[in-house]
């Protein structure tokens, strides 16, 4: 999955042992939604789905 420039920095904000959970996480709602790029927005979307 295409990931932007900007979400990959905001990732990286993450911290380390949790980052692999959040990719996984995003990809999974951006699939769902049938989106091709995770862009900010869709960080967003996935963190409110997710209770955060």
């Amino acid at each position: 999955m295409q990931w932007s420039a900007a979400a990959e920095q905001r990732l990286e904000r993450a911290p380390s042992f949790v980052r692999a959970m959040v990719r996984r996480g995003v990809e999974e709602l951006a699939h769902e939604k049938g989106y091709t790029e995770i862009t900010e927005q869709v960080m967003d979307e996935a963190r409110a789905r997710m209770g955060m």
